[in-house]
């Protein structure tokens, strides 16, 4: 399991370096051989498509957490109606929505006339049907999940990616447009889990969807935790979808890439740390399914001081260096204030401190007081932000959204996952006291001696972030970790020391 879990991680991480890596390629030589009109007819396309993720209802998660129960349980024979039940009634949710769209093409072309015209109609097109017809397929990337292959599931999306990327520059290159841009990214969404099928195939017999195993029964008992799981996508869509639309609204749409290019960042950091939990969801279900739930409660406990140890270093450095890195990146003028800034980094701290018990509640199925507190949170997001940013702009917005994440799932979720197993919150509080304690001494100290309006240079920032780091990690390490995992630690870095020496 050690290793399984291992290479679960590293290439969660590695497909998710991809991830990074496809824009910073791929936006040049899309400007450079579309031009920023059609690359913006793209944009357009891509956006009238993006909400399409929740069409899976919820799905995904619920069928990937019922069969890892499932094979941990020894009940393997319900693998096949699993599979066949989310194949066919995605398919039926595709067909649905292809019919939709085709009615309301004659509306969409008149709008996209506008923009393009036929070209622009015929890439949406091309683009959706190729998306519908591997909606169904998805089933099989999302099993791979539950026989705890994250590791296939995430070197298949890593691979398909690149392949994406290279046949697409050559595309480009080669003068083709906008509706070959459609044809090979619509391609890539049919390959994966073309190729996650083949590899699922090694795993079950019954990776074929038959509509004989068609259960009208699974079906009704996954309807609720579907529901509950789209809750929270539809609460994630109004948290996080929805500012930038206010800003524009409100402010003009320059304001938007003032507020958006340093949220960007932030979403950037808080992925480094949430990678990793993602890959572990498959496994936390298997052993909550086997009734190990201390062991889960331990991993828990140690995952929130991890938490806040990666928050406050991340928080620290984005203080500290992160002006720097955006007037190197994207220009001296892409900044939202400090005090915006600051509250963006505030967001960041809080995103990162609520990971591990959101993993927990997402991988048990215990998730339906977070989907309806999610929804809660993003309609309270939505009314504070309208309403703050006419008063106090940028700083009006990204107030807004950490009012309504304190007033409803910061809290919650660590509270519920704690919960879920069975942790007494007073135990818990009192180990994660110290480290809590360090961490606000920490913060508090950079507040108060960085100046934010400092224009010191990238390295210059960076030596000043890591000496900070040090001591703050030094004594983190002595005050807000155990006798063991102190331990553990000396034994990893020791490990490392071996293999340079060696190397």
């Amino acid at each position: 399991m050690k290793n399984s879990v291992t290479g679960n991680i590293a290439w969660t991480y590695a497909n998710w370096a991809v991830s990074l890596a496809v824009p910073l390629v791929m936006v040049p030589i899309y400007l450079r051989y579309l031009g920023t009109v059609t690359y913006g007819q793209w944009l357009v396309v891509l956006s009238l498509t993006s909400y399409l993720s929740l069409a899976n209802l919820g799905m995904a998660q619920a069928v990937s957490n019922r069969a890892a129960e499932a094979l941990a349980q020894d009940r393997s024979h319900e693998v096949g109606a699993l599979i066949s039940t989310a194949f066919f009634t995605y398919a039926a949710v595709a067909a649905v929505i292809v019919a939709a769209f085709a009615i309301a093409a004659p509306y969409f072309g008149g709008r996209l006339a506008l923009h393009g015209g036929p070209a622009v109609l015929a890439a949406a097109l091309v683009y959706l049907g190729l998306v519908m017809i591997g909606f169904p397929l998805k089933v099989h990337l999302m099993m791979l999940r539950a026989f705890q292959r994250v590791d296939q599931e995430q070197a298949i999306n890593a691979g398909t990616n690149t392949v994406r990327v290279a046949i697409l520059a050559l595309a480009l290159v080669a003068g083709f447009k906008l509706l070959a841009v459609a044809l090979i990214n619509g391609a890539s969404e049919v390959l994966a889990p073309l190729v996650a099928y083949r590899q699922l195939r090694r795993q079950s017999s019954e990776a074929w969807p038959r509509l004989a195993r068609f259960s009208s029964r699974l079906l009704r008992e996954m309807l609720k935790p579907s529901l509950g799981f789209l809750g929270i996508q539809i609460g994630g869509t109004l948290i996080s979808g929805l500012d930038n639309l206010v800003i524009g609204y409100a402010l003009g749409a320059a304001a938007v890439t003032l507020y958006a290019v340093p949220m960007r960042l932030m979403v950037m950091c808080a992925s480094v740390f949430s990678v990793a939990l993602v890959a572990l969801v498959p496994t936390v279900t298997a052993n909550f399914a086997l009734g190990r739930v201390e062991r889960i409660g331990s991993g828990l406990m140690f995952s929130i001081r991890l938490a806040l140890l990666y928050a406050t270093v991340g928080a620290i450095a984005l203080i500290v260096v992160g002006p720097a890195f955006l007037r190197l990146w994207a220009g001296r003028e892409v900044f939202p204030g400090h005090l915006t800034y600051g509250l963006q980094v505030a967001l960041f701290w809080l995103t990162v401190w609520a990971a591990p018990g959101a993993t927990v509640l997402w991988a048990t199925t215990r998730h339906y007081a977070w989907s309806v507190l999610s929804v809660v949170e993003g309609l309270l997001n939505l009314a504070l932000s309208l309403w703050w940013v006419r008063r106090y702009g940028l700083v009006g917005v990204i107030g807004g959204t950490i009012a309504a994440a304190l007033l409803t799932n910061a809290w919650f979720i660590p509270y519920a996952a704690l919960r879920t197993l069975h942790v007494s919150l007073r135990s818990a509080a009192r180990e994660l006291a110290p480290g809590a304690a360090v961490c606000a001494a920490a913060l508090a100290a950079t507040v108060i001696l960085w100046r934010p309006e400092s224009a010191a240079s990238l390295p210059e920032s960076a030596a000043v972030a890591a000496l900070i780091v040090v001591a703050f990690v030094l004594a983190f390490g002595l005050i807000g970790l155990s006798d063991e995992e102190r331990r553990a630690a000396r034994a990893v870095v020791g490990g490392w020391v071996r293999q340079e020496r060696a190397a």
